[in-house]
């Protein structure tokens, strides 16, 4: 994967999740997808929080997290097929980051029902 030294807001097919608390990314209407961006409002986040984002690969589902808690993006479907975890920084931020296995939310819960 070659570096870009763009944000991710940039590009089309990112789906972002900003510490303000805002959800940025293409929506799927119509069986066509739109470039244009859509605000979820979701909670902000900041210093001690989880955030978490994976998708499911069944549906195609973007799902991000807070805190443990699944928020709701269940108009957002991938409509790439190739995605990258990326994180967006600015000067002196810090992150821990966590590729898995384990992970503040529990996925497992989604699919007790089946």
């Amino acid at each position: 994967m070659p570096l870009d030294v763009l944000w991710a807001t940039s590009k089309h097919d990112s789906y972002e999740y900003v510490n303000r608390g805002t959800f940025y990314g293409p929506i799927k209407k119509n069986n066509s997808f739109s470039n244009a961006f859509e605000d979820f409002s979701p909670p902000s986040f900041g210093i001690g929080d989880v955030v978490g984002c994976g998708m499911n690969l069944e549906t195609r589902q973007i799902i991000f997290t807070l805190n443990g808690k699944r928020l709701n993006t269940s108009n957002w479907l991938a409509s790439t097929t190739e995605l990258y975890p990326t994180v967006s920084l600015s000067n002196q931020t810090v992150i821990v980051a966590n590729f898995g296995p384990n992970f503040t939310y529990d996925i497992s819960a989604e699919y007790d029902n089946f």
